[in-house]
Order: C-alpha cells, then structure tokens, then sequence
C-alpha cells in the first residue's frame, strides 16, 4: 500500500529554506517499505509475512494515523513519535465506536509490530489496559460448538462426491483437505508429487505466514487419497509437480472457484451452520479422538485424560494443523470448564 496525496504539510512541501520535507504519510510509508515483509518471533528471529497481511498492516496504519489527526487532535508529523498516550486514545475512539474485540485486538497487534519498527519494542501492553470496559479487549478463540461438516449433518464421503461431480478439482482438493486438514489455499495449491515424502505429507504451499510443516502418512486411507491426487494431476497434464489447480487460472481465480463452487453445494455457515473450514475442525476434533481425548465440543469432560496426555495430544494435533501453539486446539475443540465441586446442604 502506497501513501496518497496529502493536503497542508503533504508530501513533497517545503520548509521556510527550501529543503523539501516530508509528510508524516511519506515517512509511514518508508518504515512500511523497510519492515512490513516480516514479523518477530519471540522477540529476535524475524518470520515473512503475506502480502494479504501486508497490505491489511499497511491500511490499519494509515488509518490509525489518519484517525489520530482527524478525530483525537494529535497531528503527528513524525509517525515515530508515536506515544503510549497517543495508543491509549487511540483504543479508547475504538471502544466508543463500538468496534468488536477481534478488530481491536488486530489492530493492536499491528500497532504493537509498528512501536517494534521504530524502536519502541514494549511500548504497547495488553489491550484491555485500554479500554474502559475490559470485555471490549478480550478476544474468545475457543470454539462454543461442533463446527464439523458431520456434526452439521453432512456426510463428507457423499458431498465431496458430489461436488467432483459438478467440479472434479475443488472435489479433489476437498478430499485432500479433509484427511490432512489442510486450509482452502493449501489445498489449491497443492502439488501431492512434491508434497509426497513416503511416510509424510510436506506441506508447503499457501501456508499461513509461511510456515511448513510435516503430515504423517499413516493410514491406508490417506495414502490412497495422496496416490489418487497425484494421479489426477498427472492425468490433467500437471505431470509429477504439478498442482491440483485448475491451470490456465490465476491463484485468486482458483481461489474463488472454490468459494462459489462451496455456495453452489449449500456449504456455507447460513445453509449448513458451517463452511469449508469446517473440514479442519473435523480433522482436529477426529485427530483428537484417534489419541484418546473427546473434544469439548462434542462432549469431552477435563478428567477423561490427565493433563499431560491432554497436552501431548494437543501438541500434536496443532503441529499437524500448521500452528505452533496448543492453546489454538481450543479454536477447533472448545476449552474445557472444569464444574466447581458441589457441596452437601446444611
């Protein structure tokens, strides 16, 4: 995302000398160019981000800005004088506005990678050190109910079959999808000659932030499914690394190939209370069983498994969804809410 044009004190005007000053616009644009590509891991190593979340960065930023001047009174000329008081007014509007707390918390987050490009690491705390009422700041991740396609009523053998009917690609990247829980990007890139490592799946292609990560092939299921994708590929001219898109189609035609093609198969959340996403949630929910541990959603109870077996599995199946946390188990399983002892009347 590139600055516009900016009226008095824009880009490009001059100082009393004639030495060309720059806009607060130009100068947020510049520490755009040099830090937008990548975020921190824990503070040091640096990981690429995607040019989705680029640009999403980059307008929340101009925004934040923009909003400062216009609505709070701060004309910051300099983006890196940015100050703790500016953030806290910042939030304060937000909350007034009546933005939910998932904006609020993303906004943040880009607020918080901002103050770390301008050398004000820490700067920003917790969100709900900012707002007046603290449930405008906190975000609920876990999942309240089964988001599935079983649980939803939909047979996942017979849909996906029909839908290959109507659009044999998005039906193969569907039974990909459902036996390595893979996201709708991942699975329309998908190239299964290259992807196949023997005993692991590589996934690698349309991964969030970049991250690769390793399935096991552990079922004869799944290497059925992988030898079928890789004999689709070949058989509509992909050949050995070829992808399991449609070719001749852009990445965002494919994308919305998929989309259209779930709409047209009542897979959407107002049609069948779920989407395609809910694939994922089937494969983490399933994964879980498979390891001993009924996910809340479906009825799991916090001492079924003790706490390191729990954590074990968790560990697992989150790696194997493409996340490096086992706290986002809670996103596809629900969290479990242990019941206060009861007590004998007196």
């Amino acid at each position: 995302m590139n600055a516009s044009k900016g009226g008095k004190g824009s880009e490009g005007s001059k100082g009393s000398k004639g030495r060309r000053v720059e806009g607060w616009r130009a100068l947020l644009q510049k520490l755009l160019d040099e830090n937008n590509h990548y975020y921190k891991v824990n503070g040091r190593s640096r990981r690429t981000v995607s040019h989705s979340t680029r640009d999403k960065r980059a307008m929340v930023l101009f925004h934040c800005f923009q909003t400062m001047r216009d609505e709070l009174g701060y004309r910051i000329e300099n983006p890196s004088n940015l100050k703790p008081k500016h953030v806290e007014a910042l939030v304060k509007y937000w909350e007034q506005d009546g933005l939910s707390s998932s904006t609020i918390q993303t906004r943040m987050s880009f607020l918080r990678a901002f103050s770390d490009w301008i050398g004000k690491p820490g700067m920003i705390t917790a969100s709900v050190n900012y707002v007046a009422n603290p449930k405008s700041a906190k975000r609920n991740y876990a999942a309240d109910r089964d988001k599935g396609w079983e649980a939803n009523g939909i047979d996942i053998r017979s849909k996906i079959l029909e839908i290959a009917v109507s659009d044999p690609y998005v039906g193969m990247q569907l039974k990909v999808a459902s036996i390595f829980g893979l996201r709708r990007k991942e699975a329309v890139m998908f190239a299964p000659g290259k992807a196949d490592d023997g005993a692991y799946l590589l996934v690698d292609q349309g991964t969030k932030g970049g991250l690769k990560r390793s399935v096991k092939i552990d079922t004869p299921e799944k290497r059925a499914v992988i030898d079928e994708a890789k004999a689709f590929v070949w058989a509509h001219g992909g050949g050995e690394s070829g992808r399991m898109s449609r070719p001749g189609r852009t990445l965002k035609q494919n994308l919305a190939k998929f989309s259209n093609t779930m709409s047209k198969h009542g897979i959407t959340l107002r049609q069948a209370g779920t989407t395609a996403h809910g694939l994922r949630h089937q494969f983490a929910c399933d994964r879980l069983a498979e390891q001993g541990v009924v996910a809340p959603v479906r009825g799991g109870q916090p001492d079924q498994v003790n706490r390191e077996d729990r954590a074990v599995a968790y560990r697992k199946v989150s790696e194997e969804l493409g996340h490096s946390r086992e706290s986002v188990i809670a996103a596809y399983a629900g969290r479990f809410i242990r019941r206060k002892r009861a007590t004998d009347d007196k």
